[in-house]
């Protein structure tokens, strides 16, 4: 396992680039099961592999996980050997991310699709069904829904009831239905896509994604629908809310961009955490590539410490050079200085000393301000990240419209956009921000010219061992010569 700090290793710098852009089949993903602490933010990375897999369930008894992939389930033990075993499902093998775990831990529940549905192969997630088994795995998984398409999402604290989606005449809406299975009972009729529900842990509400305001946001219904409840009014595309088991928060998926009904892959997306006491809501993870099959089901940790998230990573390739000036890129990179611990223009906060969050809040908006006003959107420039984990030197980084789509190390070999150390200077100033939040002491200076970050030093709780630096140097606007 590696433990890293969200606002440390920089997960917000994960990009969406066209495959096209970067000569990268769609095939190439690498998906990392990570978990993120509540009250620290702190992320430790489970597992991560060169495959696509998905959506996380966390076993009641926090000893394993439970994640699909190509149709198939595994299970993944949540400490020790590291490697994906696949859960025996028989005839079940075409199903998707929405699966789970009961409320006793002995049983699953798993949505695939259905050979008797299937009426056009291109479209066979129209013929989504539930299905339950043994938490060991069984090759007679028992039929619990008769129409199709219908995706699990929900399983009742007292484990009789299943909360899905289905879709009935053209129209997506939450159902519910007995585990043995039976009549489903229809518990919206708003217009609009809703989805997503999962039960409260004392069985109160049910609460999902709604279209109904025409926007998707979280909201929240009683077990039999009544009294509707929207939670959430704000400009992001809201999926996929998970209570906690001890009732105190909701997780949910929020896409930075709007997506209309849509819940697509590879996007831009977040984790937030809404308090049940008071209805406040923050950021639980910066920005990352997510989306579909991000937190599609509870993954909640059975002491509602804990999260279960996937991220993706699209793992580039090219038939052949990505660049041609790769002597343009050695030169530029040749000069750059050893990693400083400290710089003499950098101004320190100790931020457990009362009003140091605020000066340094201050600070931070004021330099976005002056970089948003004169900043160009296409450049290119120096950024190294160096900290308690290994890093990879100085790398010359690409960015169009405020996106990276490329990188180069010292040598003119193109290097992965990974999730941690290839991202904008907008990307930056969003580290230096949560940085104001979740660390313990940060040292900062900027550049005189452009504004943006030019050292930063950051101490993460408790530290001393948790920390970063990040130097970005040498901003050139696309189309002047670099030096």
């Amino acid at each position: 396992m590696l433990a890293l700090s969200l606002a440390r290793l920089l997960l917000l710098s994960s990009v969406v680039v066209p495959s096209s852009v970067l000569g990268q089949s769609e095939g190439a993903i690498r998906s990392s099961l990570r978990t993120v602490e509540i009250p620290s933010g702190r992320v430790v990375t489970v597992f991560t592999d060169n495959r696509h897999f998905e959506a996380p369930n966390w076993s009641r008894d926090g000893r394993f996980f439970v994640v699909n992939s190509d149709g198939r389930l595994y299970r993944l033990a949540a400490r020790g050997d590291k490697r994906l075993v696949e859960i025996p499902t028989g005839f079940a093998t075409r199903a998707n991310n929405d699966h789970g775990i009961s409320p006793d831990g002995r049983q699953l529940v798993l949505s695939h699709h259905a050979a008797e549905h299937i009426t056009d192969p291109a479209e066979d997630w129209l013929a989504s069904s539930i299905y339950v088994l043994p938490i060991a795995g069984s090759p007679t998984p028992l039929k619990v829904t008769t129409k199709a398409p219908s995706f699990w999402h929900g399983w009742s604290p007292d484990g009789t009831t299943l909360a899905f989606v289905g879709r009935r005449d053209g129209e997506f809406d939450i159902y519910a239905i007995p585990v043995s299975g039976g009549e489903e009972r229809r518990l919206t009729t708003c217009r609009g896509l809703d989805d997503g529900p999962d039960y409260s842990p004392d069985g109160e509400f049910i609460y999902y994604n709604s279209f109904c305001s025409g926007k998707m946001q979280i909201w929240r219904m009683r077990p039999d629908g009544s009294r509707p409840e929207q939670l959430t009014h704000d400009a992001y595309a809201n999926w996929f809310p998970h209570p906690s088991p001890d009732g105190r928060w909701v997780v949910y998926l929020a896409y930075l961009e709007d997506q209309g009904e849509e819940h697509p892959f590879g996007k831009q997306v977040k984790l937030r955490l809404m308090d049940v006491h008071d209805g406040s809501v923050r950021d639980l993870t910066p920005p990352f590539l997510g989306g579909q099959g991000t937190i599609n089901v509870p993954s909640w940790s059975p002491d509602s410490r804990r999260v279960a998230f996937v991220e993706f990573e699209r793992r580039h390739s090219s038939v052949g050079p990505v660049v041609a000036d790769t002597a343009d890129v050695v030169a530029v990179l040749k000069d750059t200085p050893r990693v400083t611990l400290a710089v003499p223009a950098a101004r320190a906060f100790n931020l457990q000393i009362p009003g140091q969050r605020d000066s340094l809040r201050a600070v931070v908006r004021t330099e976005r301000e002056l970089w948003e006003a004169s900043g160009p959107r296409d450049y290119r420039f120096l950024l190294r990240v160096a900290c308690f984990c290994p890093g990879r030197g100085w790398l010359l980084i690409e960015v169009r419209n405020k996106h990276p789509i490329r990188a180069w190390d010292r040598a003119g070999r193109a290097a992965t956009l990974s999730d941690w150390n290839t991202f904008s200077i907008d990307g930056l100033f969003d580290n230096l921000e949560r940085s104001v939040d979740h660390d313990g002491a940060v040292q900062v200076a900027f550049d005189p010219r452009w504004h943006f970050p030019a050292y930063a030093r950051s101490v993460a709780l408790p530290g001393p061992d948790a920390w970063t630096i990040i130097e970005a140097q040498g901003l050139r606007p696309l189309g002047v010569p670099p030096d």
